[in-house]
């Protein structure tokens, strides 16, 4: 072989290899391009609802909202909270009482659209997500408040011979129950208490400030200002990146017209293939960890917060790849359709002008 024709063979080879490279690269970041904007489009407020009617969230926040809420009454009070620790299937009972239906949903989606809309502007104000409280007040002030407060004072000791009954002292709901007293009548008072001392509503920051609501949801919030930033600019960037790579791809795959269908469709196959692997990479292998990391994170407040926050991931990852995948399966399907085309003119546009292929060819590779 001779030096020219090692050449040939070697500026060949590089300009195979460069195109595996660009190729690759394309894939990469338009699969990572396109999830971006999937993503970008399931902030929309219209998705919320959805997202709550798949994993029925207000209800299966029962307890922990029941007890961050008359955390707070009870700090309004001057009452210690840490005296009336109960296990979760109890706060579900008082919730059950005095949490009025829908109450919960709809606090919870008034407070995903707040954040949403925060988000579009790149801030988060907590003072401004409030929870109306006036639903869960007229809800205490009836029988069924009665109800919700048992579960809080039947641990309470009795009154010794020479002690009186105090309502909110030393921290407590009431200091001590009289033998002769019927624990319904202590509970009607204590839960009009508390319906007095809790405001009309009331924002995420008071409830942090106080300690009602555990600093992990802060933490959890504080990073999404910046990841949608990222989103955004990322969007952009990988727009025309992608876009750059594909025209270098094509500029160098192109040699003849006959490349030109071929050359547009491999790009777009290479992203579908890449996709559907790091797809099923997610949903075998992420999910799992990111939810393990997750329970770990709440396990020292709730765990069954920590779970329902891996199952709300999980809908809204499922939910988002189903998304990706479809819009990547949209593009390849356009450019299928436009190779298609231009093969079919280029055929006729050659025999039209009387260049036959195998002419061509051999011209091409003389």
């Amino acid at each position: 072989m001779d030096l020219k024709n090692f050449l040939k063979e070697l500026v060949f080879a590089l300009k195979a290899l460069i195109s595996l490279l660009l190729l690759i690269l394309f894939a990469f970041i338009a699969s990572v391009t396109i999830l971006g904007y999937v993503i970008r489009q399931e902030l929309s407020v219209a998705n919320y609802e959805s997202y709550f009617l798949n994993i029925n969230l207000g209800e299966r926040l029962t307890p922990q909202i029941t007890q961050v809420i008359f955390t707070f009454a009870m700090q309004q009070a001057g009452v210690k909270p840490s005296y009336y620790r109960l296990p979760l299937d109890k706060w579900e009972y008082i919730g059950d009482k005095v949490l009025s239906d829908g109450w919960a949903n709809a606090s919870l989606k008034k407070l995903f659209i707040d954040i949403r809309s925060n988000l579009m502007n790149d801030q988060l104000l907590l003072n401004e997500y409030t929870i109306d409280l006036n639903p869960f007040i007229q809800s205490l002030r009836s029988n069924q408040g009665s109800l919700s407060i048992l579960p809080l004072i039947e641990r309470t000791t009795p009154c010794d011979f020479d002690e009186d009954p105090v309502l909110f002292t030393r921290g407590r709901l009431i200091n001590c129950i009289p033998e002769d007293d019927d624990m319904s009548d202590i509970a009607q008072v204590i839960r009009i208490g508390l319906a007095n001392a809790l405001p009309d509503d009331v924002s995420i920051e008071t409830l942090l400030d106080s300690g009602a609501l555990y600093p992990a949801v802060l933490y959890s919030l504080e990073p999404l200002v910046p990841i949608k930033m990222t989103l955004d600019k990322g969007i952009i960037f990988g727009y025309r990146l992608s876009l750059a790579l594909l025209f270098f791809y094509l500029f160098i795959s192109i040699s003849s017209l006959e490349k030109i269908p071929r050359a547009l469709i491999m790009p777009f196959m290479m992203t579908g293939i890449l996709s559907l692997l790091v797809y099923g990479f997610v949903r075998l292998y992420a999910i799992k960890t990111i939810g393990d990391s997750i329970n770990a994170y709440y396990a020292d407040w709730d765990p069954a917060f920590g779970d329902l926050l891996t199952v709300l991931i999980e809908v809204v990852s499922t939910k988002v790849g189903e998304l990706w995948i479809q819009r990547i399966c949209i593009i390849f399907a356009v450019m299928l359709c436009l190779s298609l085309l231009l093969f079919v003119f280029i055929r006729w546009w050659m025999k039209k002008n009387q260049i036959p292929v195998r002419q061509h060819l051999r011209k091409r590779y003389k």
